[in-house]
């Protein structure tokens, strides 16, 4: 220390002599302090002196010097050795934060950078195209989807909603999905790309209205881990169609009163139209006569229409009346369309129109006066009924020449049976033809008078049934003079309301038994014997010729004495047998037309076992005492209930048993 003490103090002393000492070389010097002959100059002289000088302040003790001049020179070396550490620790914290720093700013700027790649409202879809069309032309729009971000869009898919008004055209690049929808597989969409699809849709609704396209884009950013769905809906407008429809006719009719409506039809596209086709709405009220039109197989009340030219307008007539309220406001509709998948029905355009009900001149009424069931109107095969018509003259002029007719159709009418007072029966046109020469008061009815025929005819019972067709017999009345005219119609004509009779089903209950030749072997004696056992093999057959039953129920009733022997077969259904009733049940959930005709027999065979006892004759003892169905006969809506009588032993027969 005192050696580093005394380097410290020469480093600072003013005169820096030993610094200029060590300038000179050591040959400057008389080393040994002898004389060698060699000059020593006046410098050399005076070097030596303060050197010597300079040593004997060095032998001088430390303590001589003051506390105050230790403390000056001692503040400088603490100060290097305690600076140095503190500024590496602070270059140290320095560098540590500033690295975390930038480690920080670098996490954000990257966050900031990845959310900026993408943002929902970057993604676009869009419907380009006309926003209005015409009802029956066809639709193009062109579906645009872009990705406005810089990352990638995996895995996108197009929803794409229509309305029942289109009819979508499908091209390659779609896929059918659920009722009223279809996709577009769009793939992966980059960063700023976009794709472009053509669409096709068919225009089918009535005009003057609007509609919606629904898009919903599914897709998932390649930064994202969930999926994100855009939607967007666009709406149209339906202004007019290619085909333009109206309907006119008189404004007031009778009821009964043979009303023509005219259909004007006009083709207001630049190709011609074919496959056009005509629905009527008709209320309950209208009676559809004809239209001149090609009826459509299995409607009632749709047309074709033949092809309509470029520019071409046409009348089309259809014919019918009404029967309503006195004063009330009856509407007919018709529509033209075409016809779709499954038949149905794609409208086009409409028309309607509306009359009013009033007082009839003349009144025509049909009833059956006997052979049905008055609160269901039905009959049973093989019955007979009368029909009564009446006519009345409710104006105040005479009316003349009257023609009345009844128009009748139904498979089950049996022609060879028709009964009536005068008239005559056109069997190629099924109707029956009154004139002035067959009934006096067609010649000429005064006003307020009346009068009336009769006729009838029996059902049939031979009919083979078409299979799953319901049977009935309608009739009709109408009555026309010459005396009333109109401006549609030179000959009014009034119609009476249609008379609906539903015919039953025949339901047959058919028993039989056997012993020999079964599919159970029986045993016994025969002619049965007084305490000996002898078995059977009993058959019930079911036949339903034209009507549905629902849930028939079959009860075999065997007498206390017939034991059951747990032996049976069915086509069909349910067996169970009760021990303590003796009676058996035969069960179904339904039982269909044409069972037994055009279907196979349901049948059940079972086997049962008789033992006579003392004073009774074998032969008049019952194996049966009865056999009852019931059931809910449908198209009639009403019960149904067929029983047959008691099966004795003397009944049983070699029945041919078909298995």
């Amino acid at each position: 220390m005192v050696a580093l003490r005394d380097l410290h103090r020469k480093l600072h002393n003013r005169d820096n002599s030993d610094l200029t000492k060590r300038e000179h070389s050591p040959d400057d010097y008389n080393v040994d302090g002898n004389d060698t002959g060699k000059k020593t100059d006046s410098k050399q002289i005076e070097f030596n002196k303060a050197e010597n000088e300079n040593q004997q302040i060095e032998k001088k003790p430390l303590v001589s010097e003051s506390k105050e001049e230790n403390r000056i020179h001692e503040i400088p070396l603490q100060d290097s050795e305690e600076g140095f550490f503190v500024k590496n620790k602070i270059r140290l914290f320095v560098g540590t934060m500033g690295t975390l720093l930038i480690l920080i700013l670098g996490a954000v700027f990257y966050v900031k950078f990845k959310q900026s790649s993408f943002k929902q409202e970057n993604v676009l879809i869009e419907f380009q195209g006309v926003k209005e069309t015409r009802s029956g032309d066809q639709l193009a729009q062109r579906l645009i989807v872009e990705n406005n971000n810089r990352t990638s869009l995996e895995d996108t898919k197009i929803k794409i909603i229509f309305p029942e008004e289109l009819i979508p055209v499908y091209s390659s690049f779609m896929e059918q999905g659920p009722s009223g929808s279809f996709y577009i597989n769009t793939g992966n969409l980059f960063g700023f790309e976009k794709k472009e699809y053509e669409l096709q849709f068919k225009v089918n609704s009535s005009f003057d209205s609007q509609f919606y396209l629904n898009t919903e884009f599914n897709y998932m950013p390649d930064n994202f881990s969930s999926n994100f769905v855009k939607e967007n809906s666009f709406l149209y407008d339906i202004k007019g169609s290619v085909v333009s429809f109206s309907l006119v006719s008189q404004q007031e009719a009778a009821n009964g009163e043979t009303l023509k409506f005219i259909g004007i039809l006009n083709n207001n596209n630049n190709f011609e139209m074919d496959n056009l086709i005509l629905e009527i709405e008709k209320g309950t009220a209208f009676q559809f006569e004809e239209s001149g039109l090609e009826k459509i197989e299995g409607s009632e009340n749709r047309f074709r229409i033949s092809k309509l030219g470029v520019g071409e307008k046409r009348a089309i007539d259809i014919l019918g009346n009404f029967n309503g309220e006195i004063n009330s406001i009856q509407k007919l509709s018709g529509k033209i369309g075409l016809l779709g998948e499954n038949n149905n029905f794609l409208e086009i355009t409409s028309a309607e129109e509306s009359v009013k009900i009033i007082p009839s001149r003349i009144t025509m009424d049909q009833e059956v006066v006997s052979g049905i069931k008055l609160n269901n109107q039905t009959v049973g095969i093989g019955q007979s009924l009368v029909y009564r018509l009446t006519f009345k003259n409710n104006s105040s002029s005479p009316l003349s020449d009257l023609i009345l007719t009844e128009k009748l159709e139904g498979a089950l009418i049996d022609e060879a049976s028709f009964k009536m007072k005068n008239g005559y029966y056109n069997a190629n046109t099924k109707e029956i033809i009154w004139k002035a020469s067959d009934v006096a008061s067609l010649k000429i009815l005064n006003p307020g008078e009346s009068g009336s025929v009769e006729f009838g005819f029996r059902v049939r019972d031979d009919l083979f049934p078409e299979e799953g067709k319901n049977q009935t017999i309608e009739t009709q009345a109408k009555i026309s003079s010459l005396n009333i005219d109109t401006n549609l119609l030179k000959n009014k004509e009034i119609s009476s309301e249609k008379e609906i009779v539903k015919i039953k089903t025949n339901l047959e209950i058919l028993t039989s038994a056997d012993y020999d030749n079964t599919i159970f072997k029986n045993k016994g004696p025969l002619p049965v014997v007084s305490g000996e056992e002898t078995t059977f093999t009993f058959k019930v057959e079911l036949k339903n010729n034209f009507n549905k039953v629902r849930s028939p129920k079959i009860l075999v009733k065997l007498p206390s004495g017939i034991i059951w022997k747990d032996n049976y077969r069915r086509s069909s259904g349910e067996v169970n047998f009760n021990s303590r009733t003796n009676e058996l049940t035969w069960n179904f959930s339904s039982l269909n037309s044409g069972v037994g005709y055009n279907q196979p027999t349901e049948e059940l065979l079972f086997q049962i076992g008789i033992i006579p006892q003392n004073g009774h004759s074998g032969n008049n003892l019952n194996l049966i005492n009865s056999v009852v169905l019931n059931g809910y006969e449908e198209f009639v809506e009403e019960n149904i209930f067929v029983e047959t009588r008691e099966f004795k032993v003397d009944n049983v027969n070699d029945y041919d048993f078909q298995y």
